[in-house]
């Protein structure tokens, strides 16, 4: 599994929970930073409703988003929280379960990972879920992992 794709899909469930903000700006730029990256992942996004989302941005807030890149981990406002799971909500949850598992099998190899399995431990994953954290990814990646014979 792409650690890369997890932070991502964390910090911007984060950061775009910032208040305030309007139209255009930093606040569009941040969205086509955001659909961007998953789109370099093969996740598909709701552009309009991420367009929304990225609205409740303030202008300082987008700016650290911005400055911190796709890959950083930016200090934003503590109203993080109600943006952030509106914005995980225009990601199709699927597809991105569906690129993890893909990532965690290339990664460690089909013979040490029960791709079914995770594909069962998954199907129920609420995207909502990595606002808190990926405990639950990672549980799942580890119960179904082959610990060698």
């Amino acid at each position: 599994m792409k650690i890369r794709l997890i932070a991502l899909t964390t910090t911007a469930a984060l950061a775009l929970a910032a208040c305030g903000g309007g139209d255009g700006g930093p606040q569009s730029e941040v969205a086509d930073m955001f659909i961007d990256a998953m789109a370099e992942q093969d996740v598909k996004v709701d552009e309009g409703c991420v367009k929304d989302a990225m609205k409740q941005l303030s202008d300082e807030d987008a700016q650290k988003i911005l400055d911190a890149g796709v890959d950083g981990s930016p200090d934003v406002s503590d109203d993080a929280a109600a943006a952030g799971a509106e914005a995980l909500g225009c990601v199709d949850s699927g597809a991105l379960v569906d690129q993890m598992i893909t990532d965690l099998v290339d990664e460690v190899g089909a013979d040490n990972v029960d791709e079914q399995c995770l594909r069962e431990a998954l199907q129920d994953f609420d995207i909502a879920e990595l606002e808190s954290g990926t405990e639950s990814l990672m549980r799942a990646a580890f119960d179904c992992m082959s610990t060698g014979g």
